[in-house]
């Protein structure tokens, strides 16, 4: 073996002195660097030393071209493994086929195996000789004969065994070849088998053994041909380039991914080159940027004339500080466009190194003008609802749970020193308005008052709505006793004005019981007490005035007693009833449930509403017999329809915190409930649950367990907040009526409700929406998303005999 002067591996070495076929080893300038025994031998001309021979000795004129080309490919960065250059030469009067690939292709060597195959010999044995390691099959085809031969690399690439038959071209050898490639690839072999064409370079799908299909790269020549050019022998070799094919697949996919992601996303690209101050936009960025058509390249500080004048110098800062550091750039900035619209970007970039290992600063745009629209909406609409949980939506008022908020801070943060004021307010008249002119005439009224509070009450203190007719004033640093004085003066004398409405005089008027604090109180609602009782007061001499609470105020009253013994009297002789309101589904419209409404049956003062008498009974601590009471009705009546066959739905009924709390709940609903009951709890004024304690949680799960559905009710007024649904994860909310009422007067009403319907999603609770009273209410919310509905203008309150015919309907 003779060796060149350039160095190759010793394994390399072995593997070529090892091979019985002649083989030789050339560098990519076609110079013979290692050569076999065999490779030497059949050189028998004496015009070139062994060791000065070059590959283009071997060729002739009309083959060099297509060498020379088969040496730029070896040169590039990236070699195909499957680059072959065939030809035929002649050598001491035999024929060899000339076959060139690359050595170690991986590796990027450069280096050339040269193979000559004698032609000459029996189709079989020249075969013999084949690299069984360069996965490459070689076929012959000698059209003489017709007969086709292949190696076995050809065979095992496919699945064929070594003495599986192999179709020739007269055979139906293109039936395992894929449908879509056959013509092409018939094609192609017809051309070359009559000498239209010298050699084929054709990539087709053909069947493998096991079924799937496989990619097969086919490159042959035309050896032997007669006189007048009409081939005689086909030499080819087969390569099997599936792999190649399946990261071209993923290689493309990942590309469009990457494009669609690009296209979608609507980001643009730039590179910038500090060495030229220059940098080149891509067609997107110039898009976004509203310069379609401009030039790609543009100046490097071209990008901050585009900026918006108040962020543009942030921008152009960062930008600089990133440039000088080699840093990440990241920054959101608004850019103006030539019409004169605002959109928002977002830009990164990052530094990085080209071929020539020079600085490339590659960096990309993102138009999130939508993006950023969308928080500032989702804000606005945070902040919106934030706001409607603690203002009435009548009167933009305080509701009571902002109330007790600013009193709760207030009162954490009081030294022995500092005072504090309350103003209880209630309208005189009201009544008579509502009743003379209409509930929108109430509604007008109430706005009016609001409107005046804010004017008189200005910034000394928070106005709050806490009733139908009742306000609320709260002053955390007390005014002086004239200037309290004045202001309650100031509301009695504007309130007392004649309101218009409608063309119509409405005439009220206000009493104020006003009481000043001062220091921690023993308990947090003394002073609201203690103006209350100055109300009463108030409204004892004779209304339309104010009185300041003194040590001489009465806080309890005899009427306040008699009420008290008169509701107690009522239970024990079983005066309360249940009036029934059905719930029908958002959906279908079928009876899907119903709420049981306590009543009283006064013998003196007839048939009494809730709020008639429910102050009275929190006042006097008896709210938790009423539900208990309520209770023990509606599961005698549920165990009645049961013996009698009757079908009915779950019936909600309210559970006052009072109720709640009681040690004795628990054990009354087990010791009560049987399998064939279906209650539904409404927590009422559930602010206290915003944070719940382990013995809290602890109920709500027992509740639970004994089949006792869990609602929050007086969702979104203030009463019941987001954290309370958080924290209880109830089976459903019901939406406050205060939020609905509005729907009639206020357009966007809708839209808090959707707010609060979304928030109930995100929870997975289910959605009840009462005080649907007016068929405008039902069209209002006919897009909302919601389960159950609730109202007059489905179903009134009705008492058990009309309830009881509706479920046997």
């Amino acid at each position: 073996m003779y060796q060149g002067s350039v160095q190759v591996s010793p394994a390399d070495r072995q593997l070529i002195a090892a091979l019985m076929q002649p083989v030789a080893l050339s560098d990519r300038f076609g110079r013979i660097l290692v050569q076999n025994d065999a490779f030497t031998q059949i050189q028998t001309d004496t015009l070139h030393d062994p060791l000065r021979r070059n590959v283009a000795d071997f060729l002739d004129a009309a083959t060099q071209p297509g060498f020379a080309a088969f040496q730029e490919q070896i040169a590039a960065d990236t070699v195909d493994p499957a680059l072959r250059f065939e030809s035929t030469v002649s050598l001491a009067g035999t024929v060899y086929a000339l076959v060139l690939s690359p050595f170690h292709a991986e590796s990027k060597s450069g280096l050339i195996l040269c193979q000559l195959v004698p032609l000459t010999r029996a189709a079989d044995a020249r075969l013999d000789y084949l690299l069984e390691h360069f996965d490459q099959g070689i076929w012959e085809h000698d059209l003489r004969t017709g007969s086709f031969c292949v190696s076995k690399v050809w065979r095992s690439m496919r699945g064929l065994s070594d003495d599986a038959p192999i179709l020739g071209y007269e055979d139906d050898w293109l039936n395992d070849v894929h449908p879509d490639d056959r013509d092409e690839l018939r094609d192609a072999v017809d051309r070359q088998a009559g000498g239209d064409m010298d050699t084929i370079h054709i990539q087709y799908r053909q069947r493998h053994a096991d079924g799937h299909w496989m990619w097969i790269l086919c490159r042959s020549k035309i050896v032997e041909m007669t006189t007048d050019r009409r081939p005689l022998r086909i030499v080819g070799t087969d390569t099997d380039i599936s792999e190649m094919h399946r990261r071209e697949s993923d290689m493309r996919q990942l590309t469009n991914k990457f494009k669609m992601a690009i296209d979608v996303s609507r980001i643009g690209i730039w590179e910038y080159d500090p060495a030229t101050n220059s940098v080149h936009w891509d067609d997107r960025l110039l898009e976004i940027y509203g310069r379609e058509g401009e030039d790609n390249i543009r100046s490097g500080d071209s990008w901050e004339t585009y900026i918006h004048p108040d962020d543009q110098s942030r921008a152009i800062a960062l930008a600089e500080e990133s440039l000088r550091n080699r840093t990440e750039f990241i920054a959101d900035f608004r850019i103006t466009r030539p019409d004169g619209e605002i959109r928002y970007v977002r830009s990164l970039s990052r530094f990085t190194e080209d071929q020539i290992q020079q600085d490339k600063l590659i960096g990309v745009n993102i138009d999130i003008t939508d993006e950023y629209r969308r928080n500032l909406e989702l804000e606005q609409a945070r902040a919106k609802l934030e706001y409607d949980s603690n203002h009435d939506a009548l009167t933009g008022l305080a509701n009571r749970r902002l109330l007790d908020e600013r009193t709760k801070t207030r009162f954490s943060n009081l030294g022995p020193a500092d005072r504090y004021a309350v103003l209880h307010i209630d309208l005189d008249h009201f009544k008579q308005i509502n009743d003379t002119f209409g509930h929108p005439a109430g509604d007008a009224v109430l706005i009016h008052v609001a409107t005046e509070l804010r004017s008189i009450i200005g910034t000394h203190g928070l106005a709050a709505r806490t009733g139908g007719d009742e306000f609320v004033v709260f002053f955390e640093h007390a005014p002086k006793d004239v200037l309290l004085q004045g202001i309650c003066k100031a509301i009695i004398a504007t309130l007392r004005q004649p309101f218009i409405y409608d063309g119509q005089h409405c005439v009220l008027g206000a009493s104020i019981g006003c009481a000043i604090g001062q220091g921690a109180p023993k308990h947090s609602n003394d002073v609201f007490v203690q103006a209350d009782a100055a109300l009463y007061a108030a409204k004892q001499a004779g209304r339309g005035c104010y009185c300041f609470f003194d040590s001489m105020t009465p806080i309890g009253t005899s009427a306040e007693y008699g009420a008290r013994q008169a509701l107690i009297d009522a239970l024990s002789h079983d005066e309360l009833c249940c009036y029934f309101q059905p719930q029908y589904a958002a959906r279908g419209g079928q009876m899907v449930g119903v709420e049981a409404l306590v009543r009283w049956e006064c013998p003196d003062r007839g048939l009494l509403l809730p709020h008639m008498f429910m102050p009275q009974a929190e006042s006097a601590g008896l709210t938790d017999r009423i539900d208990a009471y309520v209770f023990e009705q509606v599961i005698a009546l549920q165990s009645q329809w049961f013996t009698q066959g009757i079908e009915y739905p779950p019936v909600a009924i309210n559970v006052s915190r009072q109720r709640f709390e009681s040690d004795e709940l628990l054990d009354h609903v087990r010791a009560r409930l049987k399998p064939h009951h279906a209650i539904v709890f409404e927590l009422l004024e559930t602010a206290f649950l915003d944070n719940l304690s382990d013995d809290q949680l602890d109920r709500i799960t027992a509740l639970r367990a004994l089949g006792i559905g869990i609602d929050l009710d007086d969702f979104g007024s203030g009463h019941s907040s987001i954290a309370a649904l958080q924290a209880v994860r109830p089976d459903r909310i019901k939406v406050d009526q205060s939020l609905v009422a509005p729907l009639t007067f206020r357009s966007d009403q809708l839209k808090t409700l959707q707010l609060l319907s979304q928030i109930a999603r995100l929870e997975g609770v289910g959605i009840v929406v009462e005080g649907l009273d007016a068929s405008d209410h039902l069209t209002a919310i006919n897009t909302l998303d919601c389960d159950v509905l609730q109202g007059f203008a489905l179903k009134r309150p009705m008492p058990l005999d009309a309830f009881e015919a509706l479920l046997r309907d």
